[in-house]
């Protein structure tokens, strides 16, 4: 039918944004930003002029076509959206009324939500990261009734989670302690091998760690061994049943799982979530700013440890940029 145009209305900064820009990772994409949510700004019969959309970056058609990864983001004023994306079912709708804040959150909370669909289910669960997907992913336990215990390093970031409600004093601690039977890697590059290895250690035999981020194919090998990385593309967006890498770490069993991207199901499931807990989640956008104030923003953010990131006197989380 044609491509469509789409005008950004929040796009949020994520932490692999903040890996391209420090030049961790070998994306192609000149122009970064996949956590989207956008005005359509041509009429098309499928999402007529001024539906609001989220975007899912990546279908299992081509894993290896990612928006603001390997192809152009939407940290721009306008986008011209493929034709062949839409009939991909990449485009999911927004409500108009929905705060379009927490449409930044939308993708991110729907990879979290199919990542913990990856993992059986298990007594404990241990979340390493506690930046805005590790966030997330706490609060999918917490409203689903589920216990898990995050771990961080940074003291004010933990000082803020609690007092903002996101996470309890008990939920959150700088190294965790006790055995788990599920662990979550969800932390940037410069510490993912650390993670990783911290996983395994409170892992019960049998456990299952779950890859989110912060391990490449090169880093996994020359730490483990083996390309355990490489599992992330044996479950591509919710299309088939998980995928499980067996694994020896020190002589005990593991097993080793984690996705890329999501399925439309998670998109709507994670919109839901969202206006259901409107408030809740709105504290995680902690900050909007200008889209020509972007290049400023990465570079204050890729330079400072989480526990540094005050911007106009407030901690930040989740920064979204607008037009």
């Amino acid at each position: 039918m044609g491509d469509i145009l789409l005008r950004p209305l929040a796009v949020g900064i994520c932490g692999t944004d903040l890996d391209i820009w420090r030049g961790l990772r070998e994306d192609s994409a000149k122009i970064l930003g996949h956590e989207v949510v956008a005005e359509v700004a041509s009429d098309d019969p499928r999402f007529p002029l001024g539906t609001r959309v989220c975007v899912r970056p990546l279908t299992a058609h081509d894993q290896d076509d990612i928006i603001g990864h390997s192809a152009p983001g939407f940290f721009q004023p306008e986008v011209l959206f493929p034709d062949i994306k839409v009939e991909r079912g990449s485009l999911s709708v927004f409500p108009s009324t929905g705060d379009f804040r927490l449409g930044a959150l939308v993708e991110p909370l729907s990879a979290v939500m199919f990542q913990d669909e990856l993992v059986p289910p298990g007594a404990r669960t241990l979340i390493i990261g506690g930046g805005p997907a590790g966030v997330l992913l706490a609060l999918v336990h917490q409203l689903t009734g589920r216990q898990c215990l995050l771990a961080h390093h940074g003291a004010v970031r933990r000082d803020w989670l609690v007092a903002e409600g996101l996470v309890s004093a008990n939920q959150i601690q700088a190294v965790p302690s006790g055995e788990f039977d599920r662990a979550f890697v969800v932390v940037n590059r410069e510490n993912g091998i650390s993670a990783t290895q911290q996983a395994f250690q409170h892992l019960t035999p049998n456990g299952v760690v779950c890859l989110i981020s912060g391990l490449d194919t090169s880093t996994s090998i020359a730490e483990f061994g083996q390309p355990i990385a490489d599992i992330r593309r044996q479950n591509v967006c919710g299309d088939g049943s998980p995928k499980l890498a067996p694994m020896v770490v020190n002589g005990k069993p593991y097993r080793v799982t984690g996705g890329r991207g999501c399925h439309a199901r998670h998109m709507e499931a994670a919109t839901q979530l969202l206006a259901t807990h409107r408030d809740l989640f709105l504290k995680l956008v902690t900050h909007t700013v200008k889209l020509s104030e972007l290049h400023e923003t990465l570079n204050f953010l890729a330079s400072h440890h989480s526990d540094e990131r005050m911007i106009e006197g407030r901690h930040a989380l989740k920064v979204a940029v607008v037009p």
